[in-house]
């Protein structure tokens, strides 16, 4: 079962670098608008505005989703970055909160570190006193195991390159994970003056974390401390919740496999250069042919929603 996981977060990472072609990213938006009108119809405001604004950020003319995006909002880039949860405020009975306090604590515990050990070909070195303050340089493509940010307790994959001095340089990442915390896989790049509101650090990397990493021709390793989780996780023994992580007023986004898997995939679509490109002059010359099945009439049934994340 171990290698099959592995397997399955490799092909994510790959699946990273490949290009779109417009009839393709066309039927990923149609059907990130039909799953937005679905949610919707459900009840589950939050859900509808992810999938929205995902379709937004690609083509804001493609669908009248306005109104079901301006939920995403609550989201936007903010200084904490990537360590601000994206989860839903939910009013729980005071016996529940009581019971979750401890849970809560230990979980924050687990959001200050993060660590791994990889094998695979690169050269690649990094030390950062948080990302104003860093000196990283070379590429690596390794897979591995360890806590990963997000409670991730399991196996990964990356692929990395650039080379950064202080708060200077050009970074372009990609990792799929796997393992307690279900499955993810994003892509990001940042150039320039590395800024705290990148979406390099809004979604991929923490921008104040402190720590090394390296990879010396088939192996390596790394581990950062997160000042600002060792903050929340403070914060929580008093009852405040700045990131919004804690399980006693907030849930997960019911959002079921093939919308996780849809919205990775416009992720990956908004980060590669060619296939936005060659979608939005398609666009301009003439529509593309979509394979995408019809979208269903308001009067369909619609599917039953997944169980919340916890």
């Amino acid at each position: 079962m171990r290698w099959q996981l592995c397997l399955v977060v490799v092909i994510g990472v790959a699946g990273c670098a490949q290009e779109y072609g417009p009839g393709h990213v066309e039927d990923l938006l149609r059907r990130a608008a039909d799953g937005a009108r679905a949610q919707h119809a459900r009840g589950n405001a939050a859900e509808a505005a992810e999938l929205a604004a995902a379709v937004e950020r690609i083509d804001p003319d493609f669908a009248d989703l306005e109104p079901l995006a301006a939920g995403a909002r609550a989201w936007a880039p903010s200084l904490a970055g990537v360590s601000r949860a994206r989860r839903v405020e939910v009013q729980r009975p005071a016996a529940q909160r009581v019971l979750l306090y401890v849970p809560d604590r230990l979980l924050d515990l687990l959001d200050v570190i993060s660590f791994d050990a990889h094998v695979g070909p690169g050269i690649f070195v990094d030390a950062h006193g948080t990302h104003a303050l860093q000196a990283s340089a070379g590429a690596r493509s390794a897979v591995g195991a360890g806590l990963s940010r997000g409670r991730m307790l399991g196996v990964h994959a990356r692929q990395e390159t650039g080379v950064a001095v202080l708060a200077m340089g050009a970074r372009t990442g990609g990792i799929a994970v796997a393992g307690t915390a279900g499955a993810r896989a994003h892509q990001a790049s940042v150039a320039g003056i590395h800024d705290p509101y990148d979406g390099y650090y809004q979604e991929h990397a923490d921008y104040w974390s402190v720590g090394a990493s390296a990879t010396v021709l088939l192996a390596g390793g790394g581990a950062e401390l997160h000042p600002v989780q060792l903050l929340d996780f403070l914060a929580g023994w008093i009852g405040l919740d700045p990131l919004d992580d804690d399980l006693a007023h907030t849930r997960g986004l019911r959002l079921g496999r093939d919308e996780r898997e849809l919205l990775a995939d416009l992720a990956r679509v908004e980060q590669h250069d060619a296939s936005l490109e060659g979608y939005r002059e398609a666009r301009e010359s003439a529509a593309p042919q979509s394979t995408a099945t019809p979208l269903p009439r308001r009067s369909d049934p619609v599917p039953a929603s997944p169980a919340p994340e916890p």
